[in-house]
């Protein structure tokens, strides 16, 4: 199944690390890299999922699992994160 934000099959990789919980270095372990690679690839994740000043990394996991199926939530306002599909049905059911 493709993702929404265009993502690599290496950045889903990462992305399903940080959801784990897991910082760049223990990353860069378990993928056999360098950390500035994973540093790298979260660049590139980040620019392709977050927006405007949300946190990168909560955004990334929330945004992830919302997409999964399993449900996000805002931390700091505690609003359901909806996956793009979501998003994009409800724009265009107000029509």
């Amino acid at each position: 199944m493709s993702n929404p934000w265009g993502l690599t099959p290496r950045e889903c990789e990462v992305v399903e690390l940080v959801v784990e919980g897991l910082v760049n270095t223990a990353i860069a372990a378990r993928l056999f890299m360098e950390p500035r690679t994973v540093n790298a690839h979260m660049n590139h994740i980040i620019s392709k999922m977050v927006q405007g000043n949300e946190q990168p990394r909560v955004m990334v996991v929330l945004k992830w699992l919302a997409w999964k199926g399993e449900g996000g939530f805002c931390p700091s306002c505690q609003n359901k994160i909806n996956s793009p599909e979501e998003s994009r049905k409800r724009e265009f059911s107000t029509y």
